[in-house]
């Protein structure tokens, strides 16, 4: 079978999940191309309810690519929802072939998907997609099988998800980075073009790491599942799905290096490795200590990973350090213990405060790590947002926060709740098209930005944070102020970082190989 699988999600073209997919069906004999439709890293006011679209020119490219093709997927997150309608409308308006949604937007919202998608995947989407092409090939029944739903006439076949797999070394390819078969659009020409170097390099050179020289990040994952059942995440959703199974599962050490050397020598170019597990720290101590030790004398390059407060330990920061890891991410989300509670974070203020030190302790053989924070929550008072502020407060520097606005994603508790309680008026335009990373502009959330930049004391904060200025400024006619105070500190940043890249980062050059250094 022809498969065309479009990616319309991640910016940075690596998605790991439709490399996998693709992988899975190549394995099974099909023939399958990918195409990847980033989102021209458009910035949107999280304010506005604005409706993201292709140009005229990206759609007729992309139909165009769906001919003479069997089976077409689409995987997307709920920000990009109107994107894949529009693109899954002009499809079916040119082209017979059938369309399968798959992602998380599609596993939540299956009833609604099926308005849109002839077929669509919920769950592990690999075995079910796979079956589904060799149904549709032998001319089989296409109703029963587990993980898709269908529909035909007025009848919709809701079929029940499969069991997950739990050795996931037998089950997982490694990502297809076969680039004679990708596409992608491309900012340079304009168009939709055979994915090249390039392109590749452009899409790949990202995160801190490349502050201190040319550095293009493989991204894998070394799990599939979290520890964690955030009220506002995802991976609730699939905890729920799949409550009678073990959620979080670890690939082993070999294959993911195996997989890693793979990948190197097809893209030789990646020089750096980003492990973008909701929770690396999350394996055992023992199990760290092995990987770091293999992971320095068989891939020894730079690599990043995340956190969480109770999974960080001096032990594993240690191991990791000396194997190469040079950067560092860590969910905090807020410093309100009410909010924790509703969020259902296991973690104490305590223990937030302790992983931060343990971090610092290395604060001379990495990159200032980032710490996670949730804004723009309607249930926190101004008192839970005060929390937050001296939590970070107590952090040692140096370190970076990485804010955003609290999406309401359907499926989740909070969405259910805030349905419940008469939040919600227009699912479509207050949450599908709510950007998440740039929180609103109000007095609060501009001291907590403020405690990103480094050369602001944390003792200016704690005096603009009295009851009197928050009284003065903390509501909605002051906002055009505080837009104009974020866009100049906004602004600065960037010449900052622009001149950290110049320079080369001298300040960090001591943490990465010189033969990978650049001052260009």
């Amino acid at each position: 079978m022809k498969v065309l699988l479009i990616e319309i999600t991640c910016p940075d073209i690596r998605a790991f999940g439709v490399r996998s997919l693709s992988s899975f069906a190549k394995a099974a004999g099909h023939d399958v191309r990918l195409l990847f439709l980033p989102p021209y890293f458009e910035h949107v006011r999280p304010e506005a309810s604005e409706v993201q679209l292709y140009s005229e020119h990206v759609i007729a490219q992309t139909v165009a690519m769906c001919l003479e093709v069997d089976l077409i997927g689409i995987s997307f997150l709920t920000y990009y929802y109107d994107r894949a309608v529009q693109l899954t409308a002009a499809i079916h308006e040119q082209v017979k072939t059938p369309v399968i949604w798959g992602g998380i937007h599609a596993t939540t919202k299956p009833e609604d998907a099926l308005e849109h998608a002839d077929y669509v995947c919920l769950g592990e989407g690999e075995e079910a997609l796979v079956e589904l092409l060799e149904a549709m090939a032998s001319g089989r029944d296409v109703t029963t099988i587990r993980n898709i739903w269908t529909r035909k006439g007025d009848h919709v076949f809701r079929n029940p998800v499969r069991p997950l797999i739990q050795d996931i070394d037998t089950f997982i390819p490694f990502p297809d980075y076969d680039l004679t078969t990708h596409y992608s659009y491309s900012l340079f020409d304009e168009a939709i073009v055979p994915l090249n170097e390039k392109l590749m390099k452009f899409y790949s050179f990202a995160g801190p790491i490349s502050q201190v020289g040319t550095y293009y990040q493989y991204k894998t994952m070394a799990s599939r599942g979290c520890p964690h059942s955030c009220a506002f995440c995802c991976n609730s959703i699939y905890r729920e799905m799949y409550h009678k199974e073990r959620y979080l599962r670890w690939r082993s050490n070999e294959k993911i290096f195996e997989e890693i050397e793979n990948a190197l020598c097809q893209v030789p170019y990646f020089n750096s490795v980003m492990f973008s597990d909701d929770s690396f720290f999350s394996m055992s101590e023992k199990r760290i200590q092995a990987f770091a030790e293999e992971y320095k004398s068989r891939i020894g390059l730079p690599f990043a990973a995340q956190s969480s407060p109770q999974t960080t330990s001096e032990k594993k920061m240690e191991c990791l350090i000396d194997a190469g890891m040079v950067y560092l991410e860590m969910g905090i989300q807020t410093g309100s213990e009410r909010v924790n509670a509703m969020y259902h974070r296991k973690q104490t203020n305590e223990q937030v405060i302790n992983a931060a030190r343990i971090i610092n302790l290395f604060k001379d053989r990495m990159l200032p790590p980032d710490y996670h924070l949730i804004l723009d929550n309607n249930w926190e008072t101004e008192q839970d947002i005060i929390d937050t502020i001296e939590l970070v407060l107590q952090l040692p520097r140096p370190f970076g926060l990485k804010p955003s606005s609290l999406v309401l994603y359907p499926g989740t508790e909070l969405f259910t709740i805030a349905q419940q309680q008469g939040m919600i008026s227009d699912e479509k335009s207050e949450v599908y098209r709510k950007a998440f990373g740039a929180p609103y502009s109000t007095y609060l959330n501009l001291l907590i930005l403020m405690l990103d930049y480094p050369f602001i004391p944390f003792g200016l904060v704690r005096f603009l944070k009295k009851p009197v200025f928050i009284r003065l400024f903390h509501r909605p006619g002051a906002r055009p102020v505080i837009s104009f105070i974020r866009s100049m500190l906004h602004q600065y940043n960037r010449v900052i970082n622009k001149l950290q890249r110049l320079s080369g980062s001298k300040k960090y050059r001591h943490l990465v190989p010189k033969k990978n250094l650049s001052t260009q």
